[in-house]
């Protein structure tokens, strides 16, 4: 009776073991998967702004580029 009762008290200390190992595992594994969200984020805000900044110089290039085309046909023609 006693004997079973050890085994059963090393069966219950294993299992304690193994959730406090399974608890800071799971904290780890959050924590490093809040880290890799917050940097998703920030590079998803950073291509945006990327994007953003190429279409308005694209816009202010463009626009240049064809006030200088018609300017100068305009002075071919002439």
């Amino acid at each position: 009776m006693e004997s079973e009762l050890r085994r059963i008290e090393e069966v219950v200390a294993e299992v304690v073991s193994e959730m406090d190992y399974l608890r800071s595992r799971e904290m780890k594994l959050r924590d490093t998967n809040e880290s890799t969200n917050e940097r998703v984020k920030w590079f998803a805000i950073g291509t945006m702004g990327v994007l953003v900044a190429l279409g308005g110089w694209q816009v202010v290039y463009l626009r240049a580029y064809f006030r200088f085309v018609t300017l100068q046909t305009l002075c071919l023609v002439r």
